[in-house]
């Protein structure tokens, strides 16, 4: 039986995970396929169908992530163990006799739980850099509470955080490893994380907290803890850059970061309500209607074309007419919510390196020089997954794209440490020196832009398109069959299709 809460401390809950918090980068559309889903059992399959597929991070290549991932404000590595902070790239254990010795690559869900398979063994989400001298005294014993217990000595001013000892928890009497109170969300959160992202595997696993099936997947005295620690510890800004960093590497999340209040649908006291982004939910509805509508014959007239609306400052820095190049943007350390960039792919990344050929599906780098193989000299564009744009642009299936010019839109801010693109949403090719002609494709139609005219191409059929302006003048409502050229003034205009919008310059 899962534990139940009221209402009322429910709405103090959400007032605690909203008060001081930071927002994390979502990917837009990432949780689409989770949107209205039912709690429990229905909600968690949505989430692990999200996040199962990620990009393997090999054991050893867990201390390049950490390197970005578990890092504080002074660049030193963030320990969750001991009160240590321990310098990017040594202090590896390695032998240890004392806290403070060495930090190593501990798994806090324990890795004899599923028999040290991968990819779970390598999964940065729950493995940590921690003090190896705490991690080998908390072995493979579940999480858990303990009256007194045993901390670890200090060695010098390094102090051990937790203690191993007999739980209190109710259900449960064994053995426990006790974390310190600041991080107990925290492994919390990892432990949802483990249960969504593994869904498919969970089952077969062995441990006291575990319950040997799909949903809930834990005891119900670890399910309780689990959620008392969430809801006792919220996200903290440490979290949010950690799921960030990680999600650099294996292309994943940690949705109860993103989200905490998915724990309440899945195990807590919403698990008969469905949940939405937005913050809101509902109560089940029994016999859902799959056609609001009430009307059998509704007014068959399209929907109006939308205004739309140009970029900021269309003639300033960092707008399509205007995009930024590489050097800009990592000279001026560029921050901005929507801009343009332009320049070379080169690469792909993997850890400090610039890769020609690659595994990678997540990421590649441009840069000013076609030939730039410095990191340190290049922008980092990540792909949002299980998108158009992962497909169409990816390394991995793409090589040729390597040393063609394009043109990006998307949010510019750090990534892999340095100045860089996430949430992509629009891309060109810059072909030769025509750099604002653009070719734009879906399966059904072929729209490009320039040199005043715009080609409609729609190969062995005739659709229906709609040409306007962004001044609201429509210039052409009809059918097109095969192809068909509009000659026109100067300006931005938008072609819009059955399935598809397309936003065109023609210089």
């Amino acid at each position: 039986m899962l534990l139940k809460i009221s209402k009322s401390l429910s709405l103090a809950l959400t007032a605690i995970f909203s008060i001081g918090s930071v927002s994390a980068t979502i990917p837009n559309g990432y949780y689409d396929q989770c949107e209205n889903k039912q709690g429990g059992k229905t909600l968690l399959t949505a989430l692990y169908q999200t996040i199962s597929k990620h990009e393997v991070v090999s054991y050893d290549g867990l201390w390049n992530v950490y390197n970005t991932s578990d890092v504080d404000e002074n660049g030193k590595i963030w320990d969750m163990y001991s009160t240590k902070r321990w310098d990017t790239g040594k202090d590896h254990c390695g032998n240890y006799k004392y806290v403070g010795d060495c930090y190593n690559r501990e798994h806090s869900f324990p890795k004899s739980w599923f028999k040290e398979a991968s990819p779970m063994k390598s999964d940065a989400f729950h493995v940590y850099p921690t003090d190896g001298k705490v991690n080998g005294q908390r072995s493979n014993y579940p999480y858990g509470e303990c009256d007194g217990g045993t901390t670890l000595p200090s060695n010098g001013n390094v102090k051990a955080l937790g203690k191993l000892g007999k739980s209190t928890v109710p259900g449960y009497s064994g053995t426990v490893f006790e974390p310190a109170d600041e991080y107990k969300g925290d492994f919390a959160r990892t432990y949802f994380y483990m249960a969504a992202c593994y869904n498919d595997k969970i089952a077969n696993w062995n441990s006291d907290m575990l319950a040997n099936n799909s949903y809930p997947c834990y005891k119900e005295w670890a399910v309780n803890l689990l959620l008392k620690w969430h809801r006792e510890d919220p996200v903290s800004e440490k979290e949010l850059k950690r799921n960030d960093a990680v999600y650099a590497y294996q292309n994943n999340r940690n949705p109860f970061i993103d989200h905490p209040e998915l724990a309440e649908y899945i195990w807590g006291n919403k698990t008969d309500e469905r949940w939405n982004s937005n913050g809101g939910g509902g109560e089940i509805d029994p016999n859902p209607n799959p056609n609001p509508n009430p009307n059998p014959n509704p007014d068959p007239e399209p929907d109006p074309i939308p205004t739309p609306t140009p970029d900021p400052a269309v003639d300033g820095d960092g707008s399509f007419e205007a995009p930024y190049n590489c050097g800009q943007v990592i000279d001026g350390q560029i921050k901005a919510a929507s801009a343009w960039i332009y320049g070379y792919v080169v690469g792909a990344i993997n850890g400090n390196a610039i890769e020609h050929y690659t595994s990678v599906t997540t990421n590649f780098a441009i840069s000013d020089n076609p030939d730039e193989m410095d990191p340190t000299a290049t922008c980092a564009i990540q792909l949002p997954n299980k998108s158009e744009f992962q497909g169409d642009l990816n390394l991995k299936d793409n090589k040729a794209n390597i040393g063609r010019k394009i043109m990006l839109k998307g949010q510019l801010t750090d990534y892999f440490g340095r100045p860089g693109m996430k949430n992509v949403t629009e891309f060109r090719w810059i072909e030769g020196n025509t750099d604002k002609i653009i070719s734009i494709e879906s399966s059904s139609v072929q729209v490009i832009g320039g040199n005043h005219s715009i080609d409609v191409y729609a190969p062995n059929q005739t659709i229906e398109i709609t040409l306007a302006g962004v001044d609201g003048i429509v210039w052409y409502t009809g059918s097109v069959t095969d192809r068909h050229q509009f000659d026109l003034p100067r300006g931005i205009y938008i072609v819009r299709t059955p399935g598809n919008i397309f936003r065109i310059l023609v210089k």
